[in-house]
């Protein structure tokens, strides 16, 4: 469970990374590799050992702090591509109203 896991952690990094480069079409790739990678982890038992549990939970907390940035990463995201779909629809009216 640890290696699914740690590569869980480093998919969840890289996808913060291309968020803040502005990368969404791979982001959604990864998110897709991430998604079939959660799959594995929720069918993979528990570990037993109290030092690799401790561990898994480590990385558990990690992965949702980065989950919180990508979700803040993406919520800016769809901000800026409503504004720009608002300021486009304006923009489209008032061209539309000057042609008449």
């Amino acid at each position: 469970m640890l290696i699914l896991l740690s590569d869980f952690l480093q998919i969840s990094e890289d996808i913060l990374h291309l968020c803040k480069k502005n990368l969404w079409e791979e982001v959604e790739t990864l998110q897709n590799k991430r998604a079939l990678l959660m799959k594995s982890i929720n069918s993979t038992e528990l570990p037993s050992d109290k030092q690799e549990l401790d561990k898994c939970q480590q990385l558990t907390k990690l992965a949702q702090l980065i989950d919180l940035q990508i979700l803040k990463a993406s919520d800016l995201r769809k901000k800026n591509l409503y504004s720009e779909i608002k300021a486009n629809n304006k923009s489209k009216k008032m061209n539309t109203a000057y042609k008449c």
